[in-house]
């Protein structure tokens, strides 16, 4: 029997980091309320590539900045301080040269190539519009990770994961400024995401002494971030990928549904969300232990914990997400066919294994095994590919794409639970519960 203590441990992250998983479902159902099929799956394709491409502009540095802030929160530490300097032009300038000169190749293939794009993209200004979103994004990301030093990891959180749904949420109610009704959503959310990114920087402005508690003003050198960068790229690039090649395989109005039934089914993925961010400041602590034995206990501990976080709401979620699937499907008018009920369900198997398996990803950033957890990664997006593209010779439907991202899922998750299980005879996912490790 849980003590009221437990109980109140375990909900109240979970209440808390629901608000994320909550803001991308309302976010999708306002879209699809809001526009008709056709443009919401043009919009939803855009978007998805928004936030692929933002985690690429990262170049790893919120993930980064977690780890080390997690090791800083205590103003007496002793590690060395990093280049704020270093940090500003990683977050700032280096991504803002890398969305421009991207934006302006694909502009100029667009200009002379537009077959080689998918349907969605139908305009050079859309193309432009896509990278000045994924700069914001990953902008409002990077500024986000000084809460961390606070001790708000919530903050954080909602910041990275939940704020650019709301931000989508809020442009679908500015006018129409453009005689698009997609470009307009898109240059509305410009204008919101710029303005919050420049309170961000200027809250930092006014923090001095939050800020010297881990950043000194000398320039260093650049950090050794591949394993980071390549982690945050393939960690979004598993989950986003199958709306990016369903944008070629299927038509807009399939993509829409294939997305919609996605977001609803990622409800039954929310214990995911609360576990990555509840453990990752305990899973930095415990491997900084200088003892291995302890290390192993108190990274076994942080595994635990996350899986009850998961395991608790888990059934709830699976009913709740089922049904709101059935219904959202029959209310938007995609139907009951044997296609929705199969793409219903793989979309819930995919969410129960990246529930079973999601702790191991934040260990694995936590723990300096970020490069083995990106060759994981690969390897899922790799099984996506083949698949999808042996499928899409017979097939092109939304059930098979959400098969092939199931098989993609699940590869790349036992793959890393495989790598912690190795390096430090840690459980990392939620099967830890049935059993504890004799001394």
């Amino acid at each position: 029997m849980m003590k009221r203590a437990d109980i109140l441990r375990y909900a109240l992250p979970f209440v808390t980091r629901a608000g994320v998983v909550g803001a991308n479902i309302v976010s999708t159902l306002a879209l699809a309320w809001a526009f008709a099929p056709e443009i919401f799956g043009k919009i939803v394709f855009v978007w998805n590539f928004v936030l692929i491409y933002s985690a690429v502009l990262s170049l790893g540095v919120p993930n980064f900045l977690l780890r080390e802030l997690s090791f800083r929160i205590d103003p007496a530490h002793d590690r060395q301080k990093l280049s704020l300097p270093t940090m500003a032009a990683l977050i700032v300038i280096v991504p803002l040269l890398f969305a421009a000169a991207s934006a302006a190749g694909l502009v100029a293939l667009f200009g002379a190539e537009r077959a080689l794009f998918p349907a969605a993209i139908d305009s050079a200004a859309l193309i432009a519009a896509t990278f000045m979103m994924s700069y914001l994004v990953n902008l409002t990301a990077g500024l986000a990770s000084a809460f961390v030093l606070a001790n708000r990891i919530n903050h954080t959180m909602f910041v990275r994961d939940g704020l650019p749904s709301v931000t989508l949420i809020a442009s679908i109610f500015l006018p129409d400024i453009m005689g698009d009704p997609a470009l307009s959503l898109f240059a509305n959310f410009i204008l919101i995401q710029g303005a919050l990114a420049l309170a961000g920087m200027l809250w930092l402005a006014t923090r001095h002494r939050l800020v010297a508690q881990a950043f000194g003003r000398r320039i260093g050198a650049v950090p050794n971030l591949f394993g980071f960068w390549g982690l945050a790229a393939s960690n979004v690039l598993v989950t986003g990928i199958d709306v990016l090649v369903g944008g070629w395989i299927l038509g807009t109005r399939d993509l829409g549904h294939y997305q919609l039934i996605k977001r609803i089914c990622n409800l039954v993925a929310l214990p995911q969300v609360v576990v990555a961010w509840a453990i990752a400041i305990p899973a930095g602590q415990a491997f900084a232990r200088p003892d291995a034995g302890d290390r192993q206990t108190a990274l076994q501990e942080a595994a635990r914990y996350g899986a009850r976080l998961s395991f608790y709401p888990l059934i709830p979620l699976l009913i709740g997400g089922g049904g709101a699937a059935v219904a959202a499907s029959a209310w938007f008018g995609y139907g009951l066919g044997a296609e929705s009920l199969a793409l219903i369900a793989f979309s819930l198997l995919s969410a129960v294994v990246t529930v079973i398996y999601g702790p191991g990803i934040i260990i694995a950033a936590q723990t300096h095994l970020e490069y083995r957890a990106l060759a994981a990664r690969i390897a899922g997006v790799t099984i996506f590919l083949v698949l999808a593209l042996l499928a899409s010779r017979s097939y092109s439907s939304a059930a098979v794409v959400a098969a092939c991202q199931l098989a993609s899922v699940l590869t790349s998750g036992v793959l890393i639970w495989w790598v912690i299980r190795r390096r430090f005879a840690v459980d990392s996912s939620i099967f830890c519960l049935t059993f504890r490790r004799s001394s």
